[in-house]
């Protein structure tokens, strides 16, 4: 499933069609990454400043690419989850 999922996101990104998609999201867009994540954060967020897409960031210090797997990041990236979860 993982698979059929990213490369259909990876469409998607590649092609821009992901900011179209993004623009008309009806709730708030948050970035949740680890500072020691190995995709670029300008890569990430910086398409979706140029296209005046609101978004919140949360930076996870000590933390990779699987903020839910990683020993210093699970329990802030949860809490991250939970209070959005309550929104």
């Amino acid at each position: 499933m993982f698979q059929s999922i990213w490369s259909q996101a990876a469409q998607l990104r590649k092609s821009g069609q992901h900011l179209n998609i993004t623009q008309n999201l009806a709730i708030p867009l948050h970035v949740i990454q680890g500072d020691y994540d190995s995709h670029d954060i300008k890569g990430v967020i910086e398409p979706f400043q140029k296209s005046n897409i609101t978004f919140e960031y949360h930076l996870l210090p000590e933390c990779g690419h699987h903020p839910w797997q990683e020993k210093h990041a699970k329990d802030s990236f949860l809490e991250i989850i939970k209070v959005l979860s309550l929104d």
